[in-house]
């Protein structure tokens, strides 16, 4: 028996969107995408995320075709922004446009005006999804289409000027999202591997934490030590920094060139905190080992 409980995660949406949502004549396609960037946004607090159109299948259940209609759909009527462009290796990255004064969809028509009560009872129409089809459309991807774009760069530029008008009148809501964050995912996905939704969760936790800048630090030097368990070394690295109370790369800089100073001698030779873990564990068992192996001397024989 399921049983979701607020203490094991939420998403902080305010009563107003989602009044001004019913409004509207979403389709349902539409409102599941929308549901999935008010996850994976708002979720983490934050304003935008990457999103492929793989990720979106993954969590809505939609085809391709479906994803890419209904998404173009909502880019066009100004509910999801398109905040950047993705490439051959990084995705695009959207956000729920709160402004919803500037959304291009038809409202039901209680919402227009003032009407009498026939009216109401009446008004029961609603925009359906009129592709049925769950195929592959390699042919209409939204990254992909150059041929015909979500939008020309006049619209596009008005849409991220009423984002930005949004942002100036509503300053009290979530914080920003951190603008590093986008590197940091593309960084994990080139050089480490695949993010599943659980690791993508903990990483989003640990910007929060801290910040993105150091988080992509602590993972290059993961990189670098070659550790079995990337992420794993990378946040020990990222609360070792937190209880030093290090809040930028300056920060952590100034700490490497202070030691470097203290100690020219040093040379290359890495500390016991460069080591990765396995490397420290198989030192513990090698010292163990010998302590244990170690024969004592007999001195009954010596001449004096």
């Amino acid at each position: 028996m399921s049983s979701p409980q607020t203490e094991n995660g939420f998403t902080r949406i305010a009563n107003e969107i989602l009044e001004s949502v019913q409004r509207y004549k979403f389709t349902l396609n539409e409102m599941k995408i929308v549901m999935c960037v008010w996850r994976y946004t708002y979720g983490f607090q934050r304003k935008s995320h990457q999103l492929s159109l793989t990720f979106l299948m993954n969590h809505t259940g939609l085809g391709r075709t479906r994803i890419n209609d209904s998404l173009k759909k909502l880019v066009e009527s100004n509910v999801i922004v398109k905040i950047e462009q993705g490439g051959a290796n990084a995705t695009n990255s959207y956000m729920f446009n709160k402004n919803y004064n500037s959304w291009k969809i038809e409202k039901y028509t209680i919402f227009n005006s003032v009407q009498d009560d026939t009216s109401v009872q009446n008004d029961t129409s609603v925009r359906v999804d009129t592709d049925t089809s769950v195929q592959d459309d390699t042919s209409t991807s939204v990254q992909n289409d150059t041929s015909t774009s979500v939008q020309d760069d006049t619209q596009e530029r008005k849409v991220k000027d009423n984002y930005k008008e949004s942002i100036k009148d509503n300053n009290k809501g979530l914080p920003m999202v951190d603008e590093y964050f986008g590197e940091v995912i593309k960084f994990y996905e080139q050089n480490i591997g695949l993010i599943s939704p659980y690791v993508s969760q903990q990483i989003g936790y640990l910007v929060d934490e801290s910040n993105s800048e150091l988080v992509l630090l602590a993972l290059k030097k993961s990189v670098e030590a070659n550790a079995n368990n990337k992420f794993k070394y990378a946040r020990a690295i990222v609360d070792s920094w937190k209880s030093q109370n290090f809040k930028t790369i300056e920060d952590v800089e100034n700490d490497e060139k202070r030691k470097a100073n203290s100690n020219p001698s040093r040379g290359n030779v890495h500390s016991l905190f460069d080591a990765s873990p396995e490397t420290l564990e198989r030192q513990r068992r090698m010292v163990e080992e010998h302590q244990k192996n170690k024969k004592e001397i007999d001195y009954t024989d010596l001449p004096y």
